[in-house]
C-alpha cells in the first residue's frame, strides 16, 4: 500500500504542475492528505475537498480509486 500511496502522490504532484503550466486553477493544491488517507480517517474539511475532487476527472482521483479497490485485496477471505 505504501507503493500505491507514493504513486498517488507522484501523479498528484505532476498533475498540479501540469495544471499550473496550462494556466488553469490548481484544483489539487491542498489535496495531498485527502488522497493519501483512508476515507474513514478524513476530517470534515478533507471530506469536503475530496467531494469536490471526485467531481473532476483527474488522473490523481483515478489513482486514488484504484488504490481503494486494491485495499479490498487485504480484506478478501477465501470461501474455503
Amino acid at each position: 500500500m505504501s507503493h500505491m500511496s507514493k504513486a498517488i502522490d507522484e501523479v498528484r504532484a505532476a498533475a498540479t504542475k501540469d495544471l499550473k503550466a496550462k494556466g488553469k486553477k490548481p484544483l489539487l493544491t491542498g489535496s495531498r492528505w485527502c488522497l493519501l488517507k483512508r476515507p474513514e480517517n478524513l476530517t470534515d474539511n478533507q471530506v469536503d475537498k475530496f467531494v469536490d475532487l471526485l467531481k473532476c476527472n483527474l488522473k490523481a482521483v483515478w489513482t486514488y480509486l484504484l488504490k481503494e479497490d486494491f485495499q479490498r485485496f487485504w480484506e478478501y477471505q477465501s470461501p474455503a
